[in-house]
């Protein structure tokens, strides 16, 4: 898929003598999922729209590196949420092109393929990794945030534009202390994203126990994997839901964390609503910000990325589809215009649709969540320009405008590149610099909050670094109908039981109760943390009988 040149500039060079260094940065997206098992299936909408605004960025790139003998071009690819369908299509785009460990891969001719960059999830990126450190070819993720692409030892050549799962795991626990949820269970799926951030999240509240209980630690009472991925049996997943419904109907929880993909977690609260919970019986604390349609949801929270939206994006597409599909060609945006308006752009062709369109067919509005993914699509591809721009800069310092620099086109390897991208900054448009926090973006988030089925901001910019800034933009947290309830159960979950015999309910509670007999002491003391496993079973009754005696 190759773009349109900087014409007046590229002639400019020419004149000059000079020669245009092509390097090719490829895209791959997830533009469509597996529903029903099916490969490529239904189409992704804001995927769609990102490989749009893919070839936009590479193009606005190129006016930037005309000007130092060098140019971008690309190809993209569609994930369909399939690792193996992933390598197939990854495989040719990677082509003829020799590794990047080395220098001197030659020049001649050549249009090599210098990096990767893309909106797939870290299942998808594993395969992706694996194949392309060989080639000793970097990959710059948008979106993928899962902590289990951190290993640089596993994933060399690894680096992206979103903020490491790590700190957001930290972020919810912040939350979570900060309303004194100390009581809570954990919904996750089978996911390299689920499974890796429920990982983190038990690690995080087993190492941080501070001496004597001073800040209290959330303590999970369930924790229960509902894997509704295709691989996953029927069966299997029958049976996961059983074991959580029961787990709903049996506990006194009141704040639940999901750590789910979005298309998981839109079917987990299918199931929900039709097991019969309604708006209040719980708070759920969302990883990423899910656009689910349930009223289940309100009142809860969400850890997001803190990013400046690309606010551009709709007016652009507000365009009319015939001039959208001028501007950049892309079988992606043909496909969404026609199945968000219901008719075929050309009849003769296989379309599932009666009806002719018109030309006047407009693209749904984008929302913040969709403006702030393009965001780092932005940031993945200026990251690759400016790069090369630096390295440009250190390697060719005498070179004349538009004059290519055959030094760097030889010796450019996949490491230099890496490296420059880890030293690199850059200003946006609208003057918002950009670099990378070792290998992944700032550690940033917003907080916010379902109110009356909007996420409402109440804590912008949390740096788990830095902790909490003042801002006036802020929404007043909104507390459900039973939070007394919700407050007493948390506040209550795990007491103090001084000179009391400590009695255990469940895995995280206790309750106190008065000893008898006039002679009591205690010889040690509960502090305010998870019950300890002395409390289960025959540990329980020889400590009660330590208590009071």
């Amino acid at each position: 898929m190759q773009l349109s040149w900087n014409w007046p500039l590229l002639a400019l060079i020419f004149a000059l003598g000079g020669r245009c260094v092509e390097f090719s940065l490829a895209g791959i997206y997830t533009v469509h999922n597996a529903d029903a098992g099916m490969e490529c299936d239904s189409i992704v909408p804001v995927n769609a729209v990102l490989t749009f605004f893919h070839q936009r960025f590479i193009s606005e790139a190129n006016e930037k590196l005309e000007a130092y003998g060098m140019s971008l071009t690309t190809q993209i690819a569609d994930s369909c949420d399939d690792p193996s369908v992933t390598l197939q299509k990854l495989v040719p785009i990677l082509g003829q092109s020799k590794n990047r460990c080395e220098a001197s891969i030659g020049v001649n001719g050549t249009n090599s393929l210098l990096a990767v960059t893309g909106a797939f999830s870290s299942d998808i990126g594993d395969n992706v990794n694996y194949l392309l450190q060989a080639f000793c070819i970097p990959v710059i993720e948008s979106v993928s945030s899962s902590l289990s692409l951190d290993d640089p030892t596993r994933y060399p050549y690894f680096v992206r534009t979103s903020p490491s799962d790590i700190f957001r795991t930290q972020a919810i626990v912040d939350l979570l202390q900060s309303q004194h949820f100390v009581h809570v269970s954990v919904i996750y799926d089978g996911s390299d994203f689920g499974s890796s951030m429920y990982t983190q999240f038990k690690t995080l509240i087993d190492g941080c126990k501070t001496p004597g209980g001073i800040f209290q630690m959330p303590c999970v009472e369930g924790a229960y994997e509902v894997d509704f991925r295709k691989k996953t049996t029927m069966s299997k997943v029958e049976q996961q839901l059983l074991e959580l419904k029961t787990g709903l109907n049996t506990t006194s929880v009141k704040v639940i964390v999901i750590f789910m993909n979005p298309e998981a977690a839109q079917l987990l609260f299918f199931y929900l609503t039709f097991w019969g919970y309604k708006k209040g019986d719980f708070i759920y604390i969302f990883a990423h910000q899910h656009d689910l349609l349930s009223e289940l949801t309100e009142f809860s929270f969400a850890v997001i990325d803190h990013l400046e939206p690309y606010q551009e994006a709709n007016k652009i597409l507000q365009e009319d589809q015939d001039t959208i599909l001028t501007l950049i060609p892309n079988r992606y945006m043909r496909e969404l215009i026609m199945s968000e308006n219901a008719c075929c752009l050309d009849l003769d062709q296989d379309c599932g649709y009666s009806m002719q369109c018109s030309g006047d067919e407009r693209l749904d509005n984008l929302t913040d969540y969709d403006l702030k993914q393009i965001r780092t699509v932005y940031n993945a591809i200026n990251l690759v320009a400016h790069s090369l721009i630096g390295i440009h800069k250190k390697m060719c310092p005498t070179d004349q405008l538009g004059e290519d620099c055959e030094t760097m086109a030889k010796n450019l390897t996949g490491k230099m590149l890496l490296e420059q991208m880890m030293r690199t900054t850059f200003t946006d448009e609208d003057g918002h610099e950009f670099k990378l926090y070792n290998r992944s973006a700032r550690p940033s988030f917003d907080i916010v909050q379902m109110q009356d089925g909007y996420w409402m901001p109440v804590l912008l910019d949390y740096d788990p670094f830095i902790g909490p800034q003042p801002n006036p933009n802020l929404s007043e947290v909104r507390y459900p109908p039973n939070w007394d309830e919700i407050q007493e159960e948390n506040r209550e979950c795990q007491a103090f039981c001084h000179e009391k015999i400590v009695v255990p309910r469940g895995v995280c509670c206790w309750k106190c109760q008065e000893c008898p007999g006039p002679h009591m002491y205690i010889e040690k003391p509960m502090q305010g943390s998870p019950m300890p496993e002395l409390l289960s079973g025959r540990g329980a009754q020889r400590l009660l009988q330590r208590v009071c005696s």
